[in-house]
């Protein structure tokens, strides 16, 4: 008998563990950041403008990635 018990890996679910981290990495991401932003201030010798624009910068980034990744997982997540 075959290690996948005659299942194809296309119709195997994903990991769940995967799939929790993947949903759960942006909001993580800004939760370790946005307390630490005065030490980032005072280590990097900047002000507080600057730390405060590379959350802009994340959060936009994050958003255009949401217009590639909403559509790719319509298109080839469903098919789980």
């Amino acid at each position: 008998m075959s290690p996948n018990n005659g299942i194809r890996a296309t119709d195997r679910p994903p990991p769940v563990a995967l799939l929790i981290t993947l949903t759960i990495s942006g909001i993580m991401a800004i939760n370790i950041y946005t307390p630490s932003m005065p030490d980032i201030v005072r280590s990097l010798g900047t002000n507080e403008a600057m730390v405060q624009r590379s959350v802009t910068v994340f959060l936009m980034a994050f958003a255009v990635a949401q217009l590639f990744y909403g559509p790719l997982s319509d298109r080839f997540g469903r098919r789980w």
